[in-house]
């Protein structure tokens, strides 16, 4: 567990670069351990500076002793708001990503808030839409549902029966409901008995 008492709020920078081009970060570990994490971690923005400067310094600006992690960011926080450096523009650009995504939610909430009110308001429209659909297309209607009927995956098995041990002989397709239900169980009761 962490040492918050040993915190340290650092910065890295160079001297051949520009005001806006420092990262400040916190930690309560070693501060060489931090070094190789910003040097080989692509996805932290301080990597720019090593890739652009070949002096990138590790300064420790505030030596710390915080109760908690929450303190720690608090103070982190304030140094980041109160100067230009690299962790605003990662946040920003994050803010920017994550405020689009929020409008395409709350885009996608109006759609099927207005098509479901539109749906309500227009029932009796719908209702008299599809009954002259209905009439109009009988024959269509009637040769799509032979259609789907006639197909192999969709084949009502009439023709199979079962026999229950309860001496009932019903069809394939009814088993399940029937192995569940009040009657097959009396009669296997009375069978038992």
């Amino acid at each position: 567990m962490p040492d918050y008492n040993k915190a340290k709020i650092y910065k890295i920078w160079s001297p051949e670069g520009t005001i806006n081009e420092i990262y400040y970060g916190a930690t309560t570990g070693f501060l060489s351990k931090r070094t190789y994490y910003h040097k080989n971690n692509n996805n932290c923005p301080c990597n720019i500076l090593f890739k652009k400067y070949d002096d990138v310094r590790f300064d420790i600006i505030e030596r710390c002793s915080c109760n908690n992690k929450i303190e720690l960011n608090k103070k982190l926080k304030k140094y980041i708001q109160d100067n230009d450096c690299l962790n605003k523009t990662k946040k920003e650009k994050f803010n920017k990503e994550s405020n689009k995504e929020e409008k395409e939610k709350e885009k996608e909430n109006n759609n099927k808030k207005y098509k479901a009110l539109w749906y309500i308001k227009n029932k009796e429209l719908i209702k008299e839409r599809n009954a002259i659909y209905r009439i109009n297309n009988k024959e269509k209607i009637k040769s799509d549902m032979e259609q789907y009927r006639a197909t192999e995956t969709n084949k009502i098995k009439k023709s199979e029966r079962y026999n229950c041990v309860c001496g009932c002989n019903l069809l394939v397709t009814s088993r399940a409901y029937h192995l569940s239900s009040q009657k097959h169980k009396d009669l296997i009761d009375n069978i038992n008995k």
